[in-house]
């Protein structure tokens, strides 16, 4: 893939630029990645990197058209990914802010979007509701409001957020929170679940 592989050896290469901090930070997000551990996955990910170091080190041009449709789509939309997790709360993950920090344009970050049989609006409401389904199953956040939790995640309006987590979940975020509470007592001890644990040992419940 190197235009001249023997001279990128032996020339020093520079840490900084576009490139290079998109491969770094995509082999930087991969090593948190748990999922990994799939083969097919691993490999998937070994040809991103090899689109990427050919990139940094002189591609052909060739190379290049590959890379720039695999190993650098890859990287950009995984950071991309990861930096609408950092900013949900704060609201600021519209395609004009996204293209602004990452130095693309707007219409590119729909692309790459679209290339995934979805939308930047999609995916970040699905991120968010997935936010608070969390938070409600979180005892530490008990005392806290769904409607606090809601706006936290990024939502602006309650009745937009209860209607998509409804359409999303198939309840209401009450009856989430309800449900999450109830799965808790069942695991802790003299619960169901507690109970059928002692039973099964022959031990007998208080």
């Amino acid at each position: 893939m190197a235009a001249n592989a023997d001279a990128a050896l032996m020339t020093p290469m520079s840490c900084v630029g576009e490139k290079f901090l998109l491969l770094t930070s995509y082999v930087r997000l991969l090593m948190q990645e748990p999922n990994l551990a799939a083969s097919e996955l691993r490999w998937l990910a070994a040809k991103h990197i090899q689109d990427l170091v050919a990139v940094v080190v002189g591609a052909t041009q060739d190379a290049t058209e590959v890379a720039a449709g695999r190993g650098i789509r890859a990287a950009r939309l995984r950071a991309i990914k990861a930096d609408i997790e950092s900013n949900l709360a704060s609201g600021d993950v519209g395609s004009d802010a996204l293209a602004g920090r990452h130095r693309v344009s707007a219409r590119y970050i729909r692309k790459l979007f679209e290339g995934e049989g979805t939308s930047l609006s999609q995916f970040v409401l699905g991120r968010r509701l997935a936010l608070v389904c969390s938070k409600l199953s979180d005892l530490r956040l008990a005392h806290r409001t769904i409607g606090a939790i809601a706006f936290d995640a990024g939502f602006g309006d309650l009745s937009t957020f209860n209607h998509a987590f409804r359409r999303h979940f198939g309840m209401t975020p009450s009856e989430a929170r309800q449900s999450a509470a109830v799965h808790r007592a069942s695991l802790e001890p003299g619960g169901r679940t507690g109970h059928a644990r002692q039973s099964a040992t022959g031990v007998a419940a208080a």
